[in-house]
């Protein structure tokens, strides 16, 4: 029984030897230390080999990495060469040129230049600037007689600018459909998303506008987001949508900060970094982190920490308070203040539709002084009486024909030359009577118009 017992155990020890070798080595996390030193640390804490260990830097780990985005959709990055905001204004500039001529090619081209101006930007994003991009884009609806496209494209804007006016330059008829849809903005409710890595110190934009150093909440309007962050002389620009009812949350490894070992050191940072690392490694892989002196030990996935080798130093933490941050923040008197608006809105529309006649005069008829929309009348009427009259002779005329040929017929000469008579007269009196009708309807015309120019 002893000597079959013997295989099995070399067995088992020639098993464990090989899954040990075939392991994946641990990965270590460190900041500018010298990387044997930082190696002779873990080795010396851990007692294993050196190969044991992948050393990485924060930049090594994230920096290459996309955002993970859970709750969104639609999301876009560039395919072209990156450029700055000129290529923006260009675009807007062509747009505006073509709706004033209504080239409706142009216009849709100029559009797409400068919403992919936008994701390829390599600098902040102006807000103004790509407001008034979808500004345009919803006056262009509105002429092709899109309201529901009009109305998505004024509300990006508001979203990318809520102090955007309406342009007086444009007709008032888009108005309407322009307030509505950024009042219909401010009363629809935010959704809440989450920032699996804190906004860092500098370098990161929402929407165009400045996230705060911790900020790892954040409130938002539903529809199209635009994130940027900095990479030394860079800025990446990612764009996707939140839709309404959903608790998105976005992983932007790249925004991992440099000092993001020291976290290790406090309980309640280590907590993000629970949920950072799984973004560059993989579940259950270990991971060791050294910094000032010290060696700390977990697993991804295992949320939690071992202290192998206390530090030596003080380790210093910059990890801010998590902070909530709304954007586009509202009153409850701004919201009231906006319904009440859209409910008197809505009100003089559905009484427009109410009260509006079946039939309008023209504004040339309206502006017509009394006397001449009392003598044209009287012309009209006239006209009409001497076309029916002149009507009558005519339709005499072929009876006269009839009757001259039966008379002739029968060799009734003088007959014949009395319905001749009569067959002439009434074709005389229908030439007349015609020409008299056409004078007097042209006569109605002339009168309308000295009295409007008068």
């Amino acid at each position: 029984m002893r000597n079959n017992l013997l295989p099995l155990a070399a067995l088992a020890v020639s098993s464990f030897v090989c899954q040990a070798a075939l392991a994946a080595p641990a990965t270590v996390f460190y900041e500018a230390d010298n990387a044997n030193v930082v190696l002779g640390q873990v080795v010396v804490a851990t007692g294993l080999a050196p190969d044991a260990f992948k050393l990485v830097t924060i930049v090594d780990a994230f920096s290459h990495l996309e955002p993970v985005l859970t709750g969104t959709t639609e999301h876009r990055t560039c395919s072209s060469p990156r450029g700055g905001t000129q290529k923006l204004l260009d675009a807007i500039s062509k747009a505006e040129q073509a709706l004033m001529y209504m080239e409706t090619e142009k216009l849709s081209a100029a559009y797409k230049d400068g919403q992919n101006a936008i994701t390829c930007l390599n600098e902040p994003l102006p807000q103004a600037e790509a407001a008034r991009l979808n500004f345009l884009a919803g006056i262009a609806a509105m002429q092709s007689g899109d309201k529901i496209a009009a109305w998505d494209a004024f509300r990006a804007a508001w979203i990318l600018n809520p102090d955007i006016q309406w342009d007086l330059n444009y007709p008032k008829n888009a108005k309407r459909v322009f307030q509505l849809a950024i009042n219909e903005a401010k009363a629809t409710e935010k959704v809440d998303l989450t920032l699996t890595v804190p906004a860092p110190d500098g370098g990161f934009w929402w929407n165009g506008r400045t996230v705060p150093h911790g900020t790892t909440h954040m409130k938002v309007d539903t529809g199209e987001q635009i994130v940027q962050w900095s990479m030394g002389d860079k800025v990446s620009t990612y764009r996707f949508t939140v839709k309404e009812g959903l608790a998105p949350i976005v992983a932007i490894p790249a925004i991992v900060p440099k000092e993001f070992p020291r976290w290790v050191s406090d309980e309640r940072a280590r907590q993000k970094m629970d949920a950072i690392l799984p973004l560059a490694l993989t579940e259950g892989e270990d991971v060791l982190i050294v910094v000032g002196g010290g060696v700390w030990k977990t697993q991804v996935g295992w949320d939690e920490w071992n202290e192998l080798t206390p530090p030596t130093q003080e380790i210093m933490v910059s990890l801010p308070e998590p902070l909530n941050l709304e954007l586009n923040p509202l009153t409850e008197v701004e919201v009231q203040a906006a319904a009440v608006e859209t409910e008197a809105i809505e009100a003089e529309i559905l009484q427009e539709a109410v009260s509006k006649p079946s039939f309008e005069m023209p504004a040339f008829w309206r502006e017509t002084p009394v006397w001449a929309k009392a003598t044209a009348p009287i012309l009209i009427v006239a006209s009409g009486a001497l076309a029916a009259w002149a009507k009558g002779r005519s339709a005499e005329i072929p009876d006269w024909q009839e009757a001259r040929t039966t008379a002739l017929n029968a060799n009734d000469l003088d007959l014949a030359a009395e319905y001749l008579t009569k067959e002439d007269k009434a074709a005389t009196q229908a030439t007349l009577g015609w020409t008299l009708a056409g004078g007097a309807l042209v006569g109605a015309g002339v009168t309308v118009g000295l009295g409007f120019e008068f």
